[in-house]
């Protein structure tokens, strides 16, 4: 890709605009997150997206890691839609380090939507598990037609 006038590069400006961003939000006390691509924990500069250096002017990473999104054999799992609890707690193990020691915290996107897996009940709570499994007790599930299940193991 080839921005006109960008100097620095694209990963250097999306931290520096983070930077820029918290400077301003602070004195409002308004949070500040960042959502990244998930292959961002191992090739930054696919996606100009720099998880530590991100980490550092946020509150928040979001890693979009939905389960669909995964190739077998990830994180050594054979099939990753289908094995949503294994699939997240890996991935978490990833960010969790890349985020270690900058104040952030990760806040994962989970996946409430069929792709070629069929995701119900059973499927979302696995998600969930697997971020508890983690530490993790907060979460974004995504579904774009909005009709999110409701579940024993979702709290509110």
């Amino acid at each position: 890709m080839v921005f006109p006038g960008l100097k620095g590069g694209a990963q250097q400006s999306i931290v520096s605009f983070l930077g820029e961003a918290r400077a301003e939000l602070d004195p409002t006390g308004a949070f500040l997150g960042a959502s990244l691509f998930g292959i961002a924990a191992f090739r930054p500069e696919d996606v100009a997206q720099d998880v530590t250096r991100i980490a550092r002017n946020v509150d928040y990473i979001a890693p979009l890691i939905y389960p669909s999104h995964w190739g077998s054999g990830a994180f050594d799992v054979a099939d990753p839609e289908s094995e949503p609890r294994e699939i997240i707690a890996e991935s978490l193990k990833v960010f969790a380090p890349l985020v270690e020691g900058s104040g952030a915290r990760v806040v994962p996107w989970l996946q409430d939507f069929t792709l070629r897996v069929p995701y119900g009940v059973k499927e979302v709570c696995e998600q969930v598990r697997g971020a508890e499994d983690e530490g993790i007790d907060e979460w974004i599930m995504w579904d774009a037609y909005v009709t999110y299940t409701r579940a024993a193991c979702l709290k509110g």
